[in-house]
């Protein structure tokens, strides 16, 4: 029933976005912007703790590092004491950030570009 996309979603408030769908926008917004990458990169560090998960993706354009605090609490940055000069910061939730600790059930994407671009 109803029509094909987009107009079944025409109708729809998309100003008036609230809760858990402007989470999901930002996530499409993310991996639309960063599509290079998350489709042509290689995984090159992953380190999982029972608090924290730390992923790295390069691809020839640059490296992604996601770093995620699966916990209640406040969790130490798995990229403590790293050189993080020249990362920019392309998706955050709930605050996080690579200085620092990680806040409770938070997550931070920064991308580095490459030496080449």
């Amino acid at each position: 029933t109803g029509y094909k996309d987009p107009f079944n979603r025409k109708s729809y408030p998309w100003q008036k976005l609230g809760g858990s769908l402007i989470h999901y926008q930002r996530l499409g917004i993310f991996r639309k912007s960063q599509r290079s990458i998350l489709a042509q990169g290689e995984i090159t560090e992953f380190k999982v703790t029972p608090s924290t998960i730390l992923v790295a993706r390069k691809a020839e354009m640059g490296t992604l590092y996601l770093m995620i605090n699966r916990t209640n609490s406040y969790q130490e940055n798995p990229v403590n004491g790293w050189n993080t000069e020249g990362w920019k910061e392309v998706y955050q939730m709930r605050g996080a950030t690579k200085e620092g600790s990680l806040p409770p059930y938070s997550a931070v994407v920064y991308r580095k570009e490459s030496e080449q671009t």
